[in-house]
């Protein structure tokens, strides 16, 4: 008899094993068609109604210097964006003194970069090109309803819900949270350029006005850490 009770414990824990493997699998599976993940993405941001909100915002915060070497600087920064229009402000401040002032405006009509110790210079036309793809546009380009968007397992579990789609010869890959569905990441990769990839990371979510929204943005150009900002 004790060797059937023994035996009976085991069965049960194997089933509840297993019962339990199975709520994992479709917890984390339970979301097969993309358009489905976006509908979850956007009740995440509180509905299609907050996409205003969202795409048009300001913010005041820290840019990290790039490379930041031994010791980390970071500069004052404001973000400025109006859809595709898109606007930063850094300063250089050096003992309680602005030294130099860094303008960046990108729109789909021109970009250009200015500062007060080297004038104007001229932006890679991808700055443009990334801003519909980054965080908020990229909500606003899922929704439209005229993408082909593909839902991608990952070779590995990261926590991710991954949606792809190309569009203008640019390979995008966007990361939701498996839980949230609140975007963390974009990756782009250029179809026709195979040296070019740019992927951008959002961190730190903080509810602003009832509404989530990232307050760290690291971007990265090839393998290298481009930029990073916190608002």
């Amino acid at each position: 008899m004790a060797s059937m009770t023994g035996s009976g414990r085991m069965i049960r824990s194997i089933l509840a094993l297993a019962v339990l493997a199975a709520l994992v699998v479709s917890c984390s599976g339970n979301v097969k068609d993309p358009e489905a993940a976006v509908d979850r993405m956007l009740k995440a941001y509180g509905g299609e109604k907050n996409l205003p909100l969202l795409t048009s915002y300001e913010g005041r915060g820290f840019r990290k210097q790039i490379p930041a070497g031994q010791i980390a600087t970071n500069y004052p920064f404001d973000i400025f964006q109006r859809k595709m229009e898109y606007k930063t402000r850094s300063y250089k401040v050096l003992n309680g003194q602005v030294v130099d002032l860094q303008l960046l405006i990108v729109n789909q009509d021109g970009s250009f970069s200015w500062s007060r110790g080297g004038g104007e210079v001229s932006v890679a036309a991808w700055e443009a090109e990334m801003i519909r793809y980054r965080m908020p546009m990229i909500l606003d380009r899922l929704s439209a309803g005229d993408l082909e968007l593909e839902h991608v397992e990952s070779e590995y579990w990261d926590g991710m819900y991954h949606i792809k789609f190309v569009e203008r010869d640019n390979l995008v890959d966007v990361s939701l949270d498996e839980e949230s569905f609140l975007v963390k990441a974009v990756s782009i990769v250029s179809s026709d350029d195979s040296g070019f990839s740019f992927r951008e990371e959002y961190s730190d979510y903080v509810k602003t006005d009832g509404i989530w929204f990232p307050n760290r943005f690291t971007g990265y150009y090839g393998d290298h850490e481009y930029f990073e900002f916190h608002i």
